[in-house]
C-alpha cells in the first residue's frame, strides 16, 4: 500500500525540472489537475482524469483506449500525449506475435516468460571503452578463456547494447531478434510510466549461470537511463519511402520522421509528433529499428534504407540505435551499416531453455491454466524432453520453436513427438486452430459475442480449407524470388484461394472476410497492408511438403528439388517424413526419384544435387537396419554417388562435407576408412623439412626448416571411430574413454 502511494505522489507532484529523481525520466510527470486517482488493495482499479489506470499490486496498467481518447483532444499537453504513446508501445510489446490473437485473461505476456539473449561478444571485453567495440572486429566478438586468469562468458544482448551506441543484432529466423526488440520497449516504456515491472529493474534482471558456469549471478548492465523507445519496421518503412528511381540525395531523416509521423497519426496521436522529434534531438531516446533483411530486396529499396538509417543517427546524435537483421543477409557487404558495430546471438544454451521452462509455467499458473503442482512437473518434463531428445533439443536452441513446444507441451498434457516433421505436424495444427476456431469479442456495451469459425465463414469443410492452404503455401514457396524468410501472400491471393474451398462462395461478404482474416493471428497473419505471411519459414515449407506428398509424388518433388536444390530441400525431407508415417516405402521411392542414374562421366549437376538429397533422405527417413532386397539396388547407387561428389569439384565445399557425414549413416564402403588392413599411409621422407607459417602470422611460428632425421608414415585419412574401435577389439584393451568407441 505504501508503495503504491509513492507511486502517486510521484506522478501527482509536479517537479520543476521535469525529472523524475530515483530513475532520472525525463518530462515523466503528469500535473495533478491531469491525473488525480488512487487505487487500495491488490484487484482495486482507479481510473484518473488523465486515463491511467492504476492497480493495487505490484503494476501500474495503463489504459490505452481512454488514454489516446483523451490525449487526441483538443489542447493535450504534452505530458499526456506522452503518456499516451508510451501506453501504445506497451500494448504494441506486450504480447507474444505467436498468441497476439488470444482473448481474456489467458494472454501470454512477453514480461512474465521473457528470457535473456546471449551473444558471441564475451565478457573479456568488460571495462573497455566504446571506441574498443567499433567495426564489429571478429577478433572482439571471438571468446577467451584468458581474461583476469578465468573464462570469458558471453555477453547478454542488452549488455552490448549497453557497450554500443548504434549496434546491428543478428541472428537467424526464430532468434529471438523481435522479441529482444519487444521486450527492451516494453521495459523502457514501462520505466518511464513508473511501472513496477516492466521496468528496467526487470530488463536489468541477474541471468543465473548455467550449469557448467562458476561465478554469482550479477545484473545486466544498463547506463543510460531509461529512454523514450521508438520502434520501427524497417519493411513498413521501405513501403512508404519514394519511387526507387529518386535521386538518393533527396532522401534524409524527413522519411523516417514521416514514417513516425503516419504511425502516430493511425494511433490518433498526431500532436506527439512535434514533441517526439524535439525529445529525440534534445533529450536523445532509443530507436529500435527491426527487421533489416525484410526490407524487399527489390530495385534500390535496400540502398534507400541504408542510407535513411545512417542520415538519421547522424542527425539524431542523442539517440542510440539498435537494427535487427538475419545473419546471412546482413554478411553481404552491401547490407551493411557505415559506423554500426555487429554482434550476432548465440542459440538457447540448457541454461536459458530451462529457465524459459520455468517463467513459462510459473506464468500458466498466473493466468490460471495449470495448477502450481501440474505446472512444476510439466517443466521438468519439458526439461527432461530438451537434455534427452536431441532433435527436440536442437529445436529448443530457437526461440520461437521453444515456444511452440512449451505452448503445444501445455495444450497436449506434457508429451512431445520426438521426430522434427511430427512436431511441425502438431504445431501448424495449433496455429490453425487459433486462426480458424472460434473467437470471443466483447461488445462496446460490454456484452460477448462470438465470431464464427473460418470453416462457419466460408461453409466449407475444414480439411479442404487445410488443402487450400497446402496448396497456397507450395505456390508462395514456388514464386518467392529469395531463398530465405517467408513469402509475401497478397490479401487477394488469400482470399481466392479460401473461397476456392467454399461451397457458397457467392454469398459470402468479401469485406467482412477481409476484416475477418486481418484480425487473426495464427498460421497466417496480417503483415502490412493486404500482405499475409506464415509465421516462420518453417511452417511454409511444411505445408508445401504436405501438398507434395498428395500432388504427383515423389515424381513432382524430385523434379523440383533437382532444378533447385536450396529452395526444396527442408520441403523434400520434410515430405518423406511425412510420407513415411504412411508408408516406410515412400522414402525409398523418393530416393529413387532424385536418383535415378549410376554414377558415370555423363552425370550433370543435377544428379549431384540429387543424389546428396537422396543420402539425406534415406539417413533421416529409412528404415536402414533392415533393407529388403528391392531396396539394396537404391542404396548402393545413392552411397557411389556420395564418394562421387566428396571427390568431385562440382558441388561446394560444405555440400561435399555434408556428403560425407551421410554416407557415415548410409554405410561407407571404403575399407581405407572402415577397417584397419585398409588404412592408407603416406610417406614423409627423411631430410630438410618445411613448417610454420610467414612472420606475421599471430597463432603460428615462423616458417622454419627442420631435419628429419628418419622417414615415417602418417595415415592419409584422420583415424575413423570404426578403425579405432576395431584397433580395440582386437588389442582387448578398452579405451579410457568409452564413448569414443560410439562418436
Amino acid at each position: 500500500m505504501n508503495r503504491i502511494i509513492r507511486f502517486l505522489q510521484r506522478v501527482l507532484t509536479p517537479r520543476s525540472d521535469g525529472v523524475d529523481d530515483e530513475s532520472g525520466r525525463e518530462g515523466a510527470s503528469i500535473t495533478a489537475r491531469e491525473a488525480s486517482a488512487l487505487a487500495q488493495g491488490d484487484s482495486a482499479i482507479a481510473a484518473a482524469t488523465g486515463s491511467v489506470v492504476i492497480t493495487g499490486g505490484n503494476s501500474g496498467i495503463v489504459n490505452l483506449g481512454t488514454l489516446i481518447q483523451q490525449a487526441s483532444a483538443p489542447g493535450a499537453s504534452p505530458q499526456v500525449l506522452r503518456q499516451a504513446y508510451l501506453a501504445r508501445v506497451l500494448q504494441q510489446s506486450e504480447l507474444l506475435p505467436l498468441f497476439a490473437g488470444d482473448t481474456g485473461s489467458a494472454q501470454i505476456k512477453l514480461s512474465s516468460v521473457y528470457t535473456a539473449l546471449m551473444t558471441q561478444r564475451s565478457s573479456a571485453t568488460v571495462g573497455q571503452p566504446d571506441m574498443a567495440f567499433s567495426h564489429g572486429s571478429p577478433m572482439r566478438d571471438r571468446a577467451t578463456s584468458e581474461h583476469h586468469g578465468e573464462p570469458a562468458q558471453p555477453l547478454s544482448a542488452l549488455e552490448v547494447m549497453n557497450a554500443e551506441r548504434k549496434l546491428v543484432l543478428l541472428g537467424g529466423p526464430g532468434s529471438g531478434k523481435s522479441t529482444f526488440v519487444n521486450y527492451v520497449a516494453l521495459s523502457m516504456a514501462g520505466a518511464l510510466l513508473g511501472m513496477h515491472q516492466p521496468s528496467l529493474a526487470t530488463l536489468t534482471a541477474p541471468i543465473p549461470a548455467d550449469d557448467d558456469q562458476d561465478g554469482d549471478a550479477q545484473a545486466q548492465r544498463w547506463d543510460h537511463r531509461a529512454l523514450l523507445p521508438v520502434r520501427v519496421v524497417l519493411r513498413d518503412l521501405a513501403a512508404q519511402l519514394p519511387p526507387p528511381t529518386t535521386p538518393l540525395e533527396q532522401l534524409d531523416t524527413r522519411n523516417l520522421l514521416a514514417y513516425l509521423d503516419q504511425q502516430l497519426s493511425n494511433a490518433g496521436l498526431s500532436d506527439f509528433s512535434p514533441h517526439l522529434k524535439s525529445e529525440l534531438l534534445e533529450t536523445g531516446g532509443l530507436i529500435l529499428l527491426d527487421g533489416l533483411d525484410e526490407v524487399p530486396d527489390a530495385a534500390r529499396r535496400r540502398e534507400q534504407i541504408k542510407l535513411v538509417v545512417q542520415r538519421f543517427a547522424a542527425t539524431f546524435s542523442r539517440c542510440r540505435f539498435l537494427v535487427t537483421s538475419r545473419t546471412y543477409a546482413y554478411q553481404k557487404q552491401d547490407w551493411k551499416l557505415d559506423g554500426f558495430a555487429e554482434v550476432g546471438l548465440l542459440p538457447f544454451s540448457r541454461g536459458q531453455v530451462f529457465r524459459f521452462a520455468d517463467a513459462w509455467y510459473a506464468h500458466m499458473v498466473e493466468i490460471h491454466r495449470l495448477t502450481a503442482t501440474d505446472a512444476a512437473g510439466r517443466a521438468e518434463i519439458l526439461k527432461r524432453q530438451v537434455s534427452h531428445n536431441p532433435r527436440i533439443g536442437e529445436l529448443a536452441e530457437r526461440p520461437l520453436l521453444l515456444t511452440l513446444i512449451a505452448q503445444l507441451q501445455t495444450e497436449g498434457g506434457g508429451a512431445l513427438p520426438e521426430k522434427r516433421e511430427a512436431l511441425y505436424a502438431q504445431a501448424v495444427e495449433m496455429l490453425l486452430n487459433k486462426w480458424e476456431s472460434l473467437k470471443v469479442r466483447h461488445a462496446s456495451d460490454g456484452a460477448k459475442e462470438i465470431e464464427k469459425s473460418l470453416a462457419e465463414w466460408l461453409h466449407a469443410d475444414r480439411e479442404k480449407i487445410r488443402k487450400k492452404l497446402n496448396e497456397l503455401a507450395f505456390e508462395a514457396h514456388r514464386d518467392q524470388p529469395q531463398l530465405t524468410g517467408t513469402a509475401d501472400i497478397t490479401q487477394e491471393r488469400l482470399i481466392k484461394a479460401l473461397l476456392a474451398a467454399s461451397e457458397s462462395a457467392e454469398d459470402l461478404n468479401i469485406r467482412q472476410l477481409e476484416n475477418y482474416l486481418r484480425d487473426r493471428a495464427g498460421i497466417l497473419a496480417a503483415h502490412g497492408d493486404g500482405v499475409y505471411q506464415f509465421p516462420h519459414r518453417t511452417f511454409q515449407e511444411y505445408l508445401a511438403a504436405c501438398h507434395l506428398t498428395d500432388d504427383d509424388f515423389p515424381d513432382r518433388l524430385a523434379d523440383l528439388s533437382r532444378i533447385d536444390p536450396n529452395r526444396w530441400r527442408e520441403v523434400a525431407l520434410l515430405a518423406a517424413a511425412k510420407a513415411q508415417r504412411g508408408s516406410s516405402k515412400l522414402p525409398w521411392d523418393l530416393a529413387d526419384a532424385l536418383c535415378p542414374a549410376m554414377v558415370t562421366t555423363a552425370n550433370d549437376v543435377r544428379d549431384h544435387w540429387g543424389a546428396l538429397l537422396a543420402g539425406q533422405v534415406l539417413a533421416e527417413c529409412a528404415d536402414l537396419s533392415v533393407v529388403v532386397p528391392r531396396h539394396e539396388a537404391t542404396l548402393t547407387r545413392v552411397r557411389e554417388h556420395q564418394l562421387a561428389i566428396m571427390s568431385g569439384q562440382q558441388l561446394p565445399a560444405i555440400e561435399r562435407t555434408l556428403a560425407g557425414r551421410t554416407l557415415s549413416v548410409l554405410g561407407d564402403p571404403r575399407p581405407e576408412v572402415m577397417s584397419l588392413d585398409g588404412m592408407q599411409c603416406c610417406q614423409v621422407p627423411a631430410g630438410p623439412f618445411t613448417m610454420g607459417e610467414d612472420a606475421h602470422s599471430s597463432d603460428e611460428k615462423p616458417q622454419h626448416q627442420l631435419d628429419l632425421p628418419y622417414t615415417y608414415f602418417i595415415s592419409r585419412y584422420p583415424v575413423t571411430t570404426a578403425q579405432w574401435r576395431a584397433y580395440a577389439e582386437e588389442s582387448s584393451q578398452p579405451p579410457g574413454d568409452g564413448d569414443s568407441l560410439t562418436g
